[in-house]
């Protein structure tokens, strides 16, 4: 059996400069980059998320989709 997932990953920097990732689930394929560099900037200005007075996601920098697919070779019969 294979099963085949679609994240779509944000990234921003950080108050202190360091990369940091968001990764959505069960995303539309077909965002526009202006959609989605729309939505990261609101992100970032919302300044919703605070670690240890850091601001998380400061500064949009990119966004990517990340497909994975896994394929089973076998799998123990279930009792």
């Amino acid at each position: 059996m294979t099963n085949e997932t679609l994240t779509l990953q944000l990234e921003f920097k950080d108050g202190e400069k360091k990369t940091r990732q968001l990764n959505l689930e069960h995303t539309k394929q077909d965002l526009s980059a202006e959609l989605v560099q729309q939505a990261m900037n609101q992100i970032a200005t919302s300044h919703l998320i605070d670690k240890k007075g850091v601001d998380a996601y400061q500064s949009p920098q990119a966004a990517r989709y990340i497909r994975r697919t896994v394929s089973d070779v076998f799998a123990a019969a279930k009792d």
